[in-house]
């Protein structure tokens, strides 16, 4: 049966009112037939109530939240000049662009030749028509 092989993860979300209510009728169905799971569902429920009981009062203390916090804005990366270091990778990033262009275009440009650019069909100024 599906329930009875994902127990732990039904008896988890049952705890915590996160079953739709098929999911719960499904779960409360196998209950009344199953004795092991029953049992898993009174352990859980008893080690549940526990734990809200013995840590309901406890928060930890300030050098522990400044360790944290410290701890985590060591991790993220400063965020001033994002804007300045958009503009600048967009400029690097045109720039690499202009200079790919005649490649992308399937021309070949040989080296100390520079690359110009001829409209097809009609000749430029100062060269014959053939």
């Amino acid at each position: 049966m599906k329930i009875h092989d994902e127990i732990d993860n039904y008896l988890a979300a049952d705890l915590h009112s996160d079953l739709s209510d098929e999911e719960q009728n499904a779960l409360h169905v196998h209950l009344v037939e199953c004795a092991s799971c029953r049992q898993a569902h009174q352990e859980s429920k008893i080690m549940n109530k526990v734990l809200e009981e013995k840590f309901t009062n406890k928060k930890p203390d300030a050098a522990f939240e400044r360790r944290m916090l410290a701890g985590f804005r060591n991790r993220v990366p400063n965020r001033s000049g994002a804007i300045k270091t958009f503009v600048l990778d967009l400029m690097r990033f045109r720039a690499t662009q202009v200079a790919a262009q005649p490649r992308s275009r399937g021309k070949r440009i040989a080296p100390g030749r520079p690359w110009r650019r001829r409209s097809a069909g009609r000749p430029t100024a100062g060269r014959r028509a053939r």
